[in-house]
């Protein structure tokens, strides 16, 4: 057996403890994450990522990160037509519904103007679903760089990988129901009278 010098020893030693102590303080991180993420399940709005140090990591988190932030803006704008629809009895002939139209401050609406932002909106959530193929064409080359990259960058480029892939599934979640919900309020409006 060939004998180590003292001085690879300590060195040895070193690495061995510093690589304890790093895996030591990133499982301490994973924890921490994971109270937070239990804490605001509720109500919780998801943060960009830093610059992970991998083009195709970077390039899959902005793209995310960018359809997360149209879902939230979507989001809002829904928001601010609120739309009441109530039956009236007809003249005989069965019951009809009658729409009140009101804007994010109150003030009544026409329907005409409604129905065409919800139009609007509705092929911004279409649009969503190109992004979602998008993002499923880039997830693949990122989680191949993630594999390849330095393990200096890897916690980095790990943490920015699980932030997309949550604004990912956000955006897939949200189209499906604000899709839905549109539909839905641009049928009532159709079918109904406006007040």
């Amino acid at each position: 057996m060939k004998k180590i010098s003292p001085l690879k020893g300590i060195l040895i030693g070193f690495l061995f403890f510093s690589t304890l102590s790093s895996f030591a303080q990133l499982g301490k991180n994973k924890d921490k994450d994971k109270q937070e993420n239990t804490e605001s399940s509720g109500s919780k709005k998801l943060e960009r990522p830093a610059a992970s140090g991998g083009s195709q990591i970077d390039n899959y988190a902005t793209t995310a990160f960018n359809a997360y932030d149209e879902m939230n803006k979507i989001s809002e704008e829904m928001l601010f037509y609120q739309v009441s629809i109530k039956e009236i009895p007809d003249d005989g002939s069965g019951v009809t519904t009658e729409a009140t139209i009101t804007n994010g401050k109150g003030e009544k609406v026409d329907k005409a103007t409604a129905l065409k932002q919800f139009g609007d909106l509705l092929v911004r959530v279409l649009k969503q679903s190109e992004n979602i193929a998008r993002l499923i064409e880039l997830q693949k080359p990122a989680a191949q760089e993630l594999a390849t990259i330095t393990p200096f960058a890897k916690a980095k480029a790990s943490k920015a990988m699980t932030k997309a892939g949550e604004a990912q599934a956000f955006v897939v979640a949200e189209v499906k129901k604000q899709g839905e919900l549109l539909n839905q309020q641009i049928s009532s409006l159709k079918a109904a009278k406006s007040n």
